[in-house]
């Protein structure tokens, strides 16, 4: 198995494994929650974890890219900034999502309200 593929895969668990958890602790709260006779808003909180989540993947990501460039290993850079990519895509619809939907949001939220 080749280094970068090796470290693709690494990078990979990294996100996908918490990402996982979370979906399973979502169910479950949400399973337990229409069981009550007053429900409350577990989705309010799942969308928190949910945020908090993506932005340490996303320091994790950019510390690791930092110490890539410092020490010359490119290969690694590309692959940390494909994943800097994807999880900056969700935060910052997130972000908008809270904040106005003035300036740069707008194009990002009608962008993904027309994908999904």
């Amino acid at each position: 198995m080749s280094p970068s593929l090796k470290s693709f895969l690494k990078r990979l668990l990294l996100v996908v494994i918490p990402i996982i958890a979370l979906y399973l602790y979502a169910q479950m709260a949400f399973e337990a929650n229409s069981h009550r006779e007053h429900r409350t808003d577990a989705g309010l909180g799942i969308a928190f974890m949910t945020t908090g989540l993506l932005l340490i993947l996303f320091q994790v990501f950019l510390v690791d890219i930092i110490t890539k460039i410092r020490i010359k290993n490119y290969n690694i850079v590309k692959i940390d900034a494909v994943f800097l990519l994807i999880l900056s895509t969700p935060i910052a619809y997130l972000i908008c999502q809270i904040t106005s939907r003035n300036c740069f949001c707008t194009s990002i939220i009608n962008f993904n309200d027309s994908m999904f």
